[in-house]
């Protein structure tokens, strides 16, 4: 997938260079001033500051140039993957190709390192806190209820405990033979649709 991403650019890059659009720096205002990429905002913009054309045309192809080759440096791969990301996500926006900003940006994250994501879910774990799932491990919509949960927990912020083997000191075991309940770092427990409501933005896989 790497060796992928990285011959996309390079082949780009080269594509670009044999157009004298790109060579003049006026590339980005033929792109959105044709009707597949029209845009009138961008126009404005750039008609007001024409210098903004040059930016975007040269800097789209010293990114394209540089990634195939200072991707693979450890000290310069945060800013190239930053700059590609960031090329792409105003590719969606203003070329109005979303799917292929975001096949391009997944491809991307073929180079995130994984100490990155160990310390991105290790940060978001120590903000988020610890959260506490108590359900009923003899009812089976619960059971698949928690399977579901965990399945899609992948940096284990759930802690999930059956009260019918671990009873809960927070939240009283008739209160759980009735509902899923969710014990909140700082000792509130919600019941049902409101455990389901707070946790699922804090899980990132959910």
């Amino acid at each position: 997938m790497q060796i992928q991403m990285a011959t996309l650019f390079f082949y780009s890059a080269v594509a670009k260079l044999r157009g004298d659009d790109w060579w003049n720096g006026d590339a980005l205002w033929v792109v959105f001033s044709t009707y597949d990429g029209y845009n009138p905002f961008l126009l404005g913009l750039f008609a007001s500051h024409l210098w903004l054309v040059n930016v975007a045309t040269y800097g789209t192809l010293l990114i394209e140039i540089a990634f195939p080759f200072l991707v693979w440096q450890r000290a310069t791969r945060p800013y190239l993957l930053t700059a590609a990301v960031f090329l792409h996500i105003q590719i969606g926006i203003f070329t109005g190709l979303p799917y292929f900003s975001f096949v391009m940006i997944m491809g991307h994250m073929s180079f995130v390192r994984q100490e990155w994501l160990a310390r991105l879910g290790a940060a978001w774990k120590r903000k988020i806190g610890d959260l506490e799932m108590l359900y009923d491990g003899d009812c089976g919509f619960c059971k698949r209820s928690m399977a579901w949960f965990l399945a899609f927990d992948g940096l284990h912020q759930i802690r999930a405990r059956d009260f019918h083997t671990d009873p809960s000191p927070v939240v009283a075991s008739e209160l759980v033979e009735k509902a899923l309940y969710l014990v909140l770092p700082d000792g509130r427990a919600l019941p049902g649709f409101e455990a389901y409501r707070y946790v699922v933005p804090r899980v990132p896989g959910l």
